[in-house]
């Protein structure tokens, strides 16, 4: 980093030094990779397929942090499927990829929180079904 430099970052449309607070400005490194998203999928293969949804809630005690996320990532990685994860409510083209660790983690999702899966292709409603079962389970009482 050069001398006299921040890793802080400001925010468009926000003034500088402020608190992190959010809509106020500057945010500390470390959350600034929270809003890394999945590359959006390009339009002509969007067309391709139907786009399945689901919607489950979140059974774990610790919302899907650490192990309950390694489980779901690694099932979702294990399907011939691009499947997202948004909360519920939120544009199609701001979901992450549910496969990846990171984004998971930076979704934040709590106890109770409802999330929307989407994946589209041939398999799609039988794989969501999966996801969302593992979901709904609370893997903090296993």
């Amino acid at each position: 980093m050069s001398s006299g430099g921040s890793a802080w970052a400001t925010l468009p449309g926000t003034t500088a030094g402020t608190t992190g607070v959010p809509g106020q400005g500057r945010v500390p490194p470390r959350a600034r990779h929270a809003a890394a998203r999945h590359p959006p999928v390009p339009e002509k293969q969007r067309m391709e397929h139907t786009v399945t949804e689901r919607t489950a809630t979140i059974a774990s005690r610790v919302g899907l942090h650490a192990r309950p996320a390694a489980i779901f990532a690694d099932a979702a990685g294990a399907m011939d499927l691009d499947v997202t994860i948004a909360y519920a409510g939120e544009p199609a083209d701001e979901a992450l990829d549910a496969a990846s660790i990171l984004s998971l983690m930076s979704l934040g999702a709590s106890h109770g929180d409802v999330v929307v899966l989407r994946a589209g292709g041939t398999g799609a409603e039988e794989a969501l079904e999966k996801l969302v079962k593992i979901l709904e389970t609370d893997h903090d009482a296993e």
